[in-house]
C-alpha cells in the first residue's frame, strides 16, 4: 500500500542577534568580545541602553525603545570615544523625550 505523505516546504527559523542583560560597567563594555552575529548587551540599570556589539569588534552604545510596536534604535556613540556615564545620560535624556 503506498501513502500519500505532503511534505510541506517550511522557511527556516529566523536567528535573531544574541542578546543578554546585565549591570554594565566600563570594564565589562572593554572585555565583550565580537560573536558571529552582531549582538546586543543591555544593562541592567538604565532600561533602554545597550552595547552593540558587531562581528568586527565594533562597541557601540544604542538607546532601544519600541514605539507603536515598531522598534526603534538610536545610536549613541562608539565605546571608544563615549564612556558609560555619558551614554546612560542620553538614554535617559532619549528616555524622557519619548
Amino acid at each position: 500500500m503506498k501513502s500519500n505523505v505532503i511534505v510541506l516546504q517550511t522557511k527556516p527559523p529566523r536567528l535573531r542577534a544574541p542578546t543578554w542583560k546585565c549591570a554594565l560597567t566600563e570594564q565589562r563594555v572593554l572585555d565583550l568580545k565580537a560573536a558571529v552575529a552582531t549582538s546586543y548587551v543591555h544593562d541592567a540599570r538604565m532600561p533602554g541602553l545597550s552595547v552593540r556589539i558587531t562581528r568586527a569588534g565594533v562597541k557601540s552604545y544604542v538607546f532601544t525603545k519600541k514605539i507603536h510596536r515598531k522598534l526603534l534604535r538610536i545610536t549613541l556613540g562608539k565605546a571608544a570615544g563615549m564612556t558609560l556615564d555619558a551614554a546612560r545620560r542620553a538614554a535617559s535624556a532619549y528616555h524622557g523625550a519619548i
